[in-house]
């Protein structure tokens, strides 16, 4: 397994995770992508692989693998859903239904993500394990390519495979702002959804994610 970065949590476990496409959506503009992952859209593609009740994410560092490359895709999609009694009218006004529509996708994208599970809402009287025993199971169905639904990276099209990382794997050497970036998407105490945003900069292919980041989000919850 990948050698662990002294200010990397023991909890915390480097998993590489690839594709042929990805689109992390940019908000006000949907089809768009970013260079680098958005958190929470990580934080998913790990959940589709091992989920719990009573387990969240924490991500504390991204490395790039790949350079980032965009390309340009238009499909054809339908505007309006097509009711069961409406099958033959729509086939003579399918020219009305029908749009070409562009979206700015990721080629060959390919990450590690160090992620570190946490317990969350659960009752310690009848709770039977503990956070060691999630961690194991992480790892082990990684190794053995087991996942809870198919992962994909920030768009259900864009499939993801996934493996534990190991050291011959080097980030590219890139540093640059990468802008301003949606961090989490949580709920607050009157459970209205809050997004939380944050400067992201990318320093030799690497971002990484301070435990001060989550602890200064988490105590806006409280």
């Amino acid at each position: 397994m990948r050698t662990r970065p002294d200010h990397i949590p023991s909890t915390s476990l480097p998993i590489r995770v690839w594709g042929d496409y990805a689109r992390w959506g940019v908000p006000g503009a949907e089809r768009m992508t970013y260079d680098i992952p958005t958190v929470s859209g990580m934080i998913g593609t790990i959940r589709s692989i091992y989920w719990k009740p009573e387990i969240r994410y924490i991500i504390d560092r991204i490395e790039i693998l790949s350079t980032p490359q965009t390309m340009l895709v238009t499909t054809n999609e339908v505007s309006t859903k097509i009711s069961l009694w409406g099958k033959e009218l729509a086939s003579q006004d399918a020219g009305k239904i029908h749009t070409q529509r562009s979206s700015l996708i990721l080629c060959q994208p390919d990450y590690i993500v160090w992620i570190r599970p946490y317990l969350v809402n659960f009752d310690p009287a009848t709770y039977r394990g503990d956070l060691a025993k999630h961690v194991k199971m992480l790892e082990q169905r990684v190794a053995k390519g087991q996942c809870f639904k198919t992962p994909y990276l920030g768009c259900r099209e864009f499939s993801a495979k996934f493996a534990l990382a190991e050291d011959d794997l080097k980030p590219i050497q890139d540093t640059r702002f990468i802008g301003t970036m949606p961090f989490l998407r949580l709920y607050g105490p009157d459970q209205a959804p809050m997004t939380m945003i944050q400067n992201v900069i990318m320093e030799n292919g690497v971002v990484d994610y301070p435990q001060e980041s989550y602890d200064n989000i988490f105590s806006q919850l409280t």
